[in-house]
């Protein structure tokens, strides 16, 4: 989730020119479909007792939205955009929660804060894969459509620093247009790189476990009724 927010702002920046603001006024679709859609999910785990159906069908989702993203280019009108960006939000919404809560069924109730902990642990420890693969792949693929249209490839050793300069160059010109191409061609591969992720994760699902979620509440620290009625 963290790649394609991050890897979407860029998208924005350098093939929409937009600026910072407004990069981050273009993410609010994602938002908006986002949360609403976890606490509608939310709810209904509660109330069914179930959670697998939601990693399932978040996958999927999520799958089909972050595939959509790869038809993003600087064509791609305003409108177009805006619906992807919600579809995408839509998918990771269903995950946001179901996620943690098959991580709190799957063990033992003594065990669910850690299991918590260790869900928002990983979490934070995606936002950082997910940002360096994307890197990785943005840099390489970036630098390899620069060689074939016979343009400078350090350009693609600071992509996103060269967002700035990239907006500077005359509309049209030769250099302009082969940069935007890279970035492209760069970021559909990015995209399709977390394609492939979320099928594997959605393959991964294969193996969670359905766990009941009515569990007694265990722990050390518990309140003592000293009243004099309590002793008698």
């Amino acid at each position: 989730m963290y790649g394609e927010l991050y890897y979407i702002s860029v998208y924005l920046q350098a093939v929409k020119s937009m600026s910072a603001v407004m990069t981050g006024v273009g993410l609010l679709p994602v938002s908006v479909a986002l949360m609403p859609t976890s606490i509608v999910v939310a709810i209904f785990i509660s109330k069914t007792g179930r959670y697998r159906w939601a990693l399932w069908f978040g996958w999927a989702a999520t799958i089909a939205a972050t595939g959509v993203t790869i038809i993003l280019d600087s064509d791609t009108n305003t409108a177009s955009w805006i619906f992807i960006f919600a579809f995408v939000g839509f998918g990771h919404g269903v995950l946001f929660n179901a996620l943690l809560i098959s991580a709190q069924a799957s063990c033992a109730a003594a065990d669910a804060a850690y299991a918590a902990s260790m869900y928002t642990f990983f979490r934070t420890l995606g936002f950082a894969i997910g940002v360096i693969i994307g890197s990785t792949v943005l840099q390489n693929f970036m630098s390899m459509k620069l060689n074939e249209l016979d343009l400078p490839t350090a350009i693609a050793q600071n992509a996103e620093g060269f967002i700035e300069t990239l907006k500077t160059l005359a509309s049209g010109s030769a250099l302009r247009e082969g940069v935007l191409t890279a970035y492209v061609y760069a970021l559909d591969s990015i995209f399709e790189v977390l394609t492939g992720i979320g099928i594997l994760a959605l393959l991964a699902t294969a193996f969670v476990a359905a766990k009941t979620m009515n569990k007694p509440i265990e722990s050390d620290h518990v309140l003592h009724d000293t009243s004099d009625s309590a002793k008698t």
